[in-house]
Order: C-alpha cells, then structure tokens, then sequence
C-alpha cells in the first residue's frame, strides 16, 4: 500500500459496491513496513455502508469491541447527517468518537445516541476543534484525566477513558490536534504516556484526527518521529489508507492504533478501514477487535452412564 504521491478515483455501481483505481509513483519505508506486518495481520478496506453490513453479516465469530471516528466538522451542523449515517449500519459501535464537533450548543447533543454516555474536550482559545466521545451505557468507563495532554499553546483536545466491556478492560483515547500544532513537542507528551500505558500492558486504542500526515513518514522527520515512536511502542497502525480525498490530495490525517497487550494471549483479528460518506471532508473510520466464535464442547453422557445398575439389568432380560 504505497503511501506517497497517492492519486485515487472511485466508483460506486448499482449494487452499492465501490471500486478505486490508484496510481502510486514511488515506496517508502512506511510502505514497505506495511507490506510486510500489517497486510498479513489486518483486515483493511475501504466499504459503502452496504459493503460494511455485508462485511458485518460475514462475520463468523464475535466483535470484542467495535470503534468509530469521524471528523465531523461541527457537530451542531452535521448531527442530523451522522445519526442517519450510522443508522444505515448493522452495527452499534461501543465507541463514537468524534473530532472537530466545535463549541457550539454542545450542551444539546449529550443525548444524540440512545444509550451512550457523551464526554468532551473543548478548545480554550477557539470555538473549532474539540473532541467528542459516546460510549455505550453497558460499557462500565472510568476517565484517566492523569493522561490527559495539557498543551500550553491550546493545540490538542484529548479524552483518555478506561472502559470495561464486560470482562474485557481497554483504555481509550481520542484526540484532535490542531493544524498549527508543533508534532515534535506533542510526539513527546504523547510518548510518555504510550510508555504507561504499554508498562501495564492495557489493551488500548487510540482515535482522531491528529492532522499529522501519514503520508510524509519518509519526507518529513517529524512525521518520521512520530509514527516510529508509536512502533517501538507497539501501537500499530489500523488506518493505513487516505482519509482525506481531494481532487488535488490525498492524505492519511485521520488515525487509529491498537495496542494489544494482553490480547496477545487471545486469537482475535482486526478489521478495519474507511467508509465512503460525504458528510464532512474527511471519510469516516472504523476499528473492530473480532474473535473466533467458541465451539461447544459436548459433555453429554450416554443415558445408561445414569440408570442404575439394576434397571439395566432388567433391561437385558
């Protein structure tokens, strides 16, 4: 999947399914590390809704936990255009996390989804930005506020939460920085807390727009920087496609990355990709972490094995 000088077209048929020509004119490292980790590892593609619920259905065993991010570019403009969206999706994500919802009338959304629980983070100095997430009301979650990002320059919006699903503990993290923001004095902050979070070996995923180009990994160190500071950390890559498609560019900007800590020692699977919508600038994305279904295990005894001796006896005569 190469990443740079990226052109794409598509096309969608009558039977909802979309087709993309691209047109890639040189590698680069990233490149080539995806090649050989993720697309032996991940399930990656992007999907109409139709593909999507398609995707869904052919699914053979269970969803451990189910994420979805979009930058919604005001969320006071848009909400009516993504709870339609969402509705046309056979799933209901755990996890909505939604970058760029904007300061304003936010007060009136924390009821949006049925049955999620809405936390925020806002800028100080502007009425863009901010970051959004719904969790599902079952999900038992705790916020982490000693992770949270504090950037002096009011750069980065952040919401770190320790969600229970289940028996299953993750802890979540959704971010938006700001285009402005220096990358290298935020890739330090960020790493510090990678660090924590990877010493106690919590399953995490993180969500948002970072406005950090994944496309620039082998021409720009900061970039460089960044995304290798997420490896050695073992936060791999789930968005590894354009997330912003203009006639002009096509940049990754929009990112999620999983840890997988102590998932290790299970046999689940990531899917995860890019869903065509023209809500906002920005294509939406998701994450599932998916499982084998359980074979039962037939313990059942024959009914002799429980009919006493003398009956059976009887039985022969």
């Amino acid at each position: 999947m190469p990443l740079s000088s990226f052109n794409m077209s598509v096309t969608i048929n009558d039977n909802g399914q979309s087709s993309a020509t691209r047109d890639v004119k040189e590698f680069n490292t990233f490149d080539n590390w995806l090649k050989t980790t993720v697309d032996t590892e991940l399930n990656f593609s992007y999907n109409t809704d139709n593909e999507f619920n398609q995707k869904i259905s052919a699914l053979k065993g269970f969803v451990e936990i189910s994420v979805f991010h979009m930058n919604i570019r005001s969320l006071n403009k848009n909400d009516n255009k993504l709870y339609n969206f969402l509705l046309t999706l056979n799933l209901a994500f755990d996890v909505i996390v939604l970058s760029e919802i904007w300061d304003h009338n936010l007060e009136l959304y924390g009821n949006l989804f049925d049955g999620y629980t809405f936390y925020s983070d806002t800028c100080a100095s502007s009425r863009v930005g901010g970051i959004g997430v719904y969790v599902k009301f079952f999900c038992v979650c705790n916020k982490l506020d000693s992770l949270k990002i504090n950037s002096n320059n009011n750069t980065v919006e952040n919401i770190w939460l320790e969600i229970y699903r289940g028996k299953h503990k993750y802890v979540l993290v959704a971010i938006y920085g700001h285009p402005n923001q220096h990358i290298d004095d935020f890739n330090a902050l960020l790493d510090a807390r990678l660090c924590e979070i990877r010493k106690s070996n919590t399953p995490c995923i993180i969500a948002g727009d970072f406005n950090i180009d994944l496309c620039k990994y082998s021409s720009h160190n900061a970039t460089t920087e960044y995304v290798n500071s997420l490896l050695i950390n073992n936060f791999l890559p789930a968005i590894v496609m354009p997330t912003r498609i203009t006639e002009i560019s096509a940049t990754i900007i929009d990112h999620i990355y999983y840890y997988e800590g102590i998932n290790g020692k299970q046999e689940l699977t990531v899917v995860s990709g890019n869903l065509w919508c023209d809500i906002s600038d920005h294509l939406p994305n998701y994450i599932l972490i998916t499982g084998k279904a359980k074979q039962k295990i037939n313990n059942d005894r024959p009914l002799l094995d429980y009919i006493p001796p003398v009956i059976c006896k009887n039985f022969s005569r």
